[in-house]
């Protein structure tokens, strides 16, 4: 009996001792979440923009005194809903909206029209172009050129409707020696889905072959065209065209890329 008790005795003891140095031993360290991110740079082709904060920060110098037209460098940037706020020359707040960043993808984020304090004139407003998956390549094959086409032209104020848009359908004329223009093809209508380009929406021609395009952009309202581009396009590289500016004068902004940034979801 005495026997037994004192084995009772020593087997609480053992086992108080085996959890004391169990919960004595370090927990495993479990490393916290990654935030997803994303790649994006931010396109001006407004007059009124003079400083843009991205959740009260300025990722890039150049958004600290924002030119007409310009681009930004590349960035990273927490995905989500990220607060935008735009400053007029006079610093008054003339956007102060939430944009949705896609996660682990290279975005475009692009402001253009013209602020007015009369609501009903105000046409400033923000756009996307997604450039793709921050892993995955989307530079052109090699030898070929990428062209992506964007209507950035919010629209203007007209007295019949508030903001009247301007919608494009798209020509184009190729050739490949610049020396030599007689060698273009006819004028050809190349949107791909035979609508027109209106704001906010954009298209690319993928693995075009280099050479000179004259693009022409018509008013689908009254068949006019309002404005053109004619430009070499070089092997190897991305191009944009974004369309902005006014009713008056509608201007191409030309965006040439040489490269991508390539980059990891487990950064």
């Amino acid at each position: 009996m005495w026997l037994k008790f004192k084995l009772g005795i020593f087997g609480i003891i053992f086992l108080s001792t085996l959890v004391f140095l169990t919960g004595c031993l370090e927990e495993p360290t479990i490393a916290p979440a990654k935030r997803p991110y994303s790649v994006m740079r931010v396109v001006n082709l407004s007059n009124s923009s003079k400083q843009i904060f991205i959740d009260s920060k300025q990722p890039d110098g150049s958004l600290n005194d924002v030119i007409l037209p310009s681009t930004t460098v590349y960035f990273d940037m927490n995905s989500g809903k990220r607060r935008f706020v735009v400053k007029d020359a006079n610093q008054d707040t003339i956007f102060n909206n939430n944009v949705e960043i896609i996660s682990y993808e290279r975005e475009i984020v692009i402001f253009g029209g013209s602020y007015s304090d009369v609501s009903e004139n105000n046409t400033f407003s923000s756009m996307k172009v997604s450039e793709g998956e921050i892993y995955f390549n989307a530079m052109p094959d090699p030898g070929k050129v990428h062209i992506i086409l964007a209507n950035a032209f919010p629209g203007y104020y007209s007295e019949s409707v508030e903001i009247k848009p301007v919608n494009f359908a798209v020509f184009a004329a190729y050739w490949q020696d610049p020396a030599d223009s007689s060698a273009s093809f006819d004028t050809t209508y190349i949107s791909y889905t035979a609508d027109p380009l209106k704001f906010g929406f954009s298209f690319a021609i993928g693995n075009a072959d280099p050479g000179s395009y004259k693009f022409s952009f018509m008013n689908e309202a009254d068949s006019s065209f309002v404005v053109a581009d004619s430009s070499y396009f070089s092997a190897d590289k991305r191009y944009y065209l974004f369309i902005y500016g006014n009713p008056d004068e509608f201007s191409v902004y030309r965006n040439e890329v040489e490269s991508l940034p390539i980059r990891s979801i487990y950064e």
